[in-house]
């Protein structure tokens, strides 16, 4: 449609060109007319370009793109600020590489997986004895050259943020090199596990060294148990000493309320007494009247 709209068809009046007429558009050239070339020639227009169309278009496809969840770069830099950033990028790569991994998902799902199935039966059907039973297939495909250089640079920025001596330095590195084109990769990574072997007498030493200090760290647990078992012993012995002294207290305030409670009958007694003798006065002086009256 566009190409009809920018070049159009044209309309000729052939009894006024010259014989044989070249009909191409090209800029510059110059049309032979008997007669003025308006009334010879005339364009044929099928449409107009509208500048509402090409708005009309960049809105269809942000609304493609927002459907399909797919993050295009297509975009003029002084129109979507996205491309010019590192993390847009990002996002870009990353929305078109889950675009392909469904599609080989489809594919192994919908083409490789049915075809293997399907021939693998065939050859089981046909040939019995060499297929004697059925067997199960599990279709992967490999992964992707853009997924590949994404996954490789996502592990790159890894490595800079992990620390050389952490254990994941050595797992991340070993991922970049696995993800590589390099010739040598192979080299590489066997290089690498040779590395990360350990020497039979540095392993002897670590398990000794690791044993000792197990060893030692269980005699500190027992010293410490016995510390604590003595500590607890000493607040026990505290506790029970700290129960007599108190059972001792109680009994000093008992004896102190005895002896008071003594005191207290004694003066009863002696009051008792006292009175006692007064009857015994009174009734001494009733008998002396008694025999003097007499």
């Amino acid at each position: 449609a566009l190409s009809l709209l920018t070049s159009p068809m044209m309309g000729a009046d052939i009894t006024r060109l010259p014989r044989s007429p070249d009909m191409r558009v090209r800029p510059g050239k110059v049309w032979m007319t008997r007669g003025r070339p308006s009334e010879v020639l005339e364009p044929i227009i099928l449409g107009n370009i509208d500048p509402s169309t090409f708005n009309q278009s960049s809105e269809m496809e942000r609304l493609v793109q927002v459907a399909t969840g797919s993050v295009e770069s297509n975009a003029p830099l002084n129109t979507d600020r996205r491309n010019e950033t590192a993390s847009g990028i990002s996002m870009i790569q990353s929305s078109a590489l889950k675009r392909m991994r469904r599609t080989m998902w489809n594919i192994e799902r919908q083409f490789l997986n049915p075809l293997i199935r399907k021939s693998a039966w065939r050859l089981m059907q046909f040939n019995s004895q060499r297929y004697p039973q059925d067997l199960e297939f599990t279709v992967k495909g490999t992964m992707g050259i853009v997924s590949r250089e994404f996954e490789q640079g996502q592990l790159t920025a890894l490595l800079s943020v992990v620390q050389p001596e952490e254990p994941a330095y050595k797992i991340i590195l070993k991922g970049v090199i696995e993800l590589s084109g390099s010739p040598k990769r192979d080299e590489m990574l066997k290089q690498m596990d040779e590395a990360n072997k350990p020497d039979p007498k540095m392993q002897k030493f670590q398990e000794d060294k690791m044993r000792q200090t197990i060893e030692g760290a269980q005699v500190a647990i027992d010293l410490d148990k016995e510390e604590i078992l003595k500590v607890k012993a000493d607040i026990e012995l505290i506790n029970a000493k700290t129960e007599h002294e108190k059972v001792v207290t109680d009994l000093e305030d008992e004896k102190i309320d005895i002896m008071a409670a003594n005191t207290v009958i004694g003066r009863e007694k002696a009051k008792a007494a006292h009175r006692s003798n007064e009857v015994q006065s009174e009734r001494n002086k009733i008998d002396a009247r008694k025999a003097k009256s007499k």
